[in-house]
C-alpha cells in the first residue's frame, strides 16, 4: 500500500467517523431554529393581540371618558407593554426588524 492510499483511507475514515456527529449537529441546529421561530411567532402574535385589545380600550375611553374606562385602558396598556417587551430581544438578532438596510 502506498502513502497516497494510506492517506486517502485515513482521510475517508476520519471523514465518515464524523458524519453522525455532523448529522446530530444539523438536527440540533434545526431544532433550535424551529424553537426560536415558534417562540418569535407566538410572542409577536400575543403582542399583536394585546395591541388590538389596547386599541379598542383606548377607543372606548375616547368615546366615553371616565375613571373606569381610563383604568381599563391603563390595564390594557400595561398588558400590551408586557407582551411587547418579550419581543424586544428579537430586534437584536440581526434579522429583518431592525436591519441596517432593511
Amino acid at each position: 500500500m502506498n502513502i497516497k492510499h494510506l492517506i486517502s483511507i485515513t482521510y475517508f475514515g476520519l471523514a465518515t467517523a464524523t458524519l453522525p456527529t455532523v448529522a446530530i449537529a444539523n438536527e440540533t441546529h434545526k431544532t433550535i431554529l424551529q424553537t426560536y421561530a415558534e417562540l418569535a411567532h407566538s410572542s409577536y402574535h400575543q403582542a399583536l393581540a394585546d395591541a388590538i385589545n389596547l386599541q379598542s380600550k383606548l377607543q372606548a375611553f375616547a368615546n366615553k371618558p371616565s375613571e373606569q374606562s381610563m383604568e381599563v385602558a391603563k390595564n390594557a396598556w400595561l398588558q400590551s407593554r408586557e407582551s411587547y417587551g418579550v419581543t424586544e430581544i428579537f430586534r437584536l438578532a440581526g434579522g429583518p426588524i431592525d436591519a441596517e438596510y432593511g
